[in-house]
């Protein structure tokens, strides 16, 4: 009987130290992400597909099933809650510079898909980025981009209206 309560004990304590490692397991897996986007986006066909296809069916069942509880509707504070939520289930950090009913100013000061600047990473961020754009759009929105860690900036910065 000892040893059950010694095995829960270890087992509830690796638990809890797994947990506290989430933010790195995190990070790891959307710089693994970002890593295979940029090896299929290699070349222009590979971002057409990706801009053109993969991301509006993403954009389509994420707000078809309500992915993480994603919904339509409500002022341009709202569209920007619901697009953000997959950011914060993944705790990407972001910053919102301003909000108004019909227009909010974000920032994130890390690539959501861990992109480093250069010229290719540059073309698979917007051909990604079309999703975010489609998301917003079913949402309610739109979504205009001014500038990109992946682009040389040092962070993402957007202007989210309401349409």
């Amino acid at each position: 009987m000892e040893q059950a309560v010694e095995r829960k004990q270890e087992l509830v304590a690796k638990l809890k130290e797994f947990d506290a490692r989430h933010d790195f397991w995190l990070m790891k897996t959307r710089h693994a992400i970002g890593r295979l986007i940029m090896r299929v986006g290699g070349n222009p066909v590979s971002r057409w597909v990706m801009a053109n296809v993969t991301t509006r069916i993403l954009a389509f069942l994420i707000v078809r099933f309500r992915a993480l509880g994603i919904e339509k509707g409500g002022d341009a504070p709202e569209i920007t809650f619901q697009w953000q939520k997959l950011a914060v289930f993944l705790r990407i950090p972001q910053e919102i510079v301003s909000a108004g009913s019909d227009r909010v100013e974000m920032v994130h000061h890390e690539c959501t898909m861990g992109l480093e600047p250069c010229e290719r990473a540059n073309k698979v961020c917007r051909a990604t980025m079309n999703m975010d754009k489609r998301l917003v759009r079913r949402l309610g929105g739109k979504i205009t981009v001014l500038h990109t860690i992946s682009g040389g900036a040092g962070e993402c910065r957007y202007i989210i209206e309401k349409v």
